[in-house]
């Protein structure tokens, strides 16, 4: 019961988080404050270790939603090939490993290899086949990305972007990015300030606290299996 409590409300917390970010991938127009990067985006540009953060979340953006648009429903009754599309899209962008550092925080420290193994990949197959659905039904009218910023020892930046949602409203989503020896890669995501790294720590390590970590990477093995049961409802039907 404790574990459900904290899983529903882990879930409930960081939906709308998931769903802005999906809103990223599914923009009809990606402003890029760049004009060489925009040429580059019409161009088809591909990334490489030496692209830059600018590229990596307008280039990515762009990408995932040249490959859904106009598949939606598809999509919706092939959950399993949704669910590639995206991990293939987002894998070579997202540093899972160091997000899975930052989230177990000192609990990375007492596991052991197989443990950090299977966490990462829980937690991210969780989190795409949970959230994955939520990208075929989200309707985004415009994404600004905004020049990248970079700390003083240019080893992490921050892409700013903005979110004019269906209302008019903007919700700004901001993407922290590290330097790594395959490129620069995504660790965090913040939506209007708030860090989805930190509100996962907060709540996993709660749990790990009361039920232990085999026990989180279990349900959380699980709900990725039970999230890829049940197909999107056709909304024509």
């Amino acid at each position: 019961m404790e574990s459900d409590l904290i899983g529903a409300v882990q879930l409930s917390s960081f939906s709308r988080v998931l769903l802005l970010t999906c809103a990223l991938t599914l923009s009809t127009a990606a402003h890029a404050q760049d004009s060489d990067l925009n040429n580059e985006q019409n161009n088809g540009v591909t990334l490489t270790a030496g692209s830059l953060p600018l590229e990596v979340v307008s280039v990515t953006s762009k990408s995932l939603q040249n490959s859904l648009l106009g598949r939606e429903s598809y999509y919706a009754k092939n959950l399993d090939e949704l669910y590639q599309v995206i991990g293939e899209k987002l894998a070579p962008v997202f540093d899972m490993r160091y997000v899975g550092y930052l989230v177990l925080g000192d609990y990375w420290k007492a596991a052991d290899d197989l443990q950090r193994d299977r966490f990462v990949a829980a937690f991210s197959d969780f989190l795409i086949k949970t959230y994955a659905k939520g990208l075929l039904n989200f309707n985004q009218e415009q994404l600004v990305v905004f020049p990248a910023t970079y700390s003083k020892d240019k080893k992490r930046a921050e892409v700013k972007t903005a979110l004019r949602m269906n209302d008019g409203s903007i919700v700004p989503v901001d993407y922290r990015l590290r330097r790594s020896s395959e490129g620069w890669r995504v660790y965090d995501v913040r939506i209007e300030g708030v860090s989805y790294i930190q509100n996962y720590r907060s709540q996993i390590n709660a749990e790990i606290s009361a039920l232990g970590l085999d026990a989180v990477i279990l349900r959380l093995e699980q709900g990725a299996q039970e999230s890829a049961l049940t197909p999107v409802a056709d909304d024509d039907s």
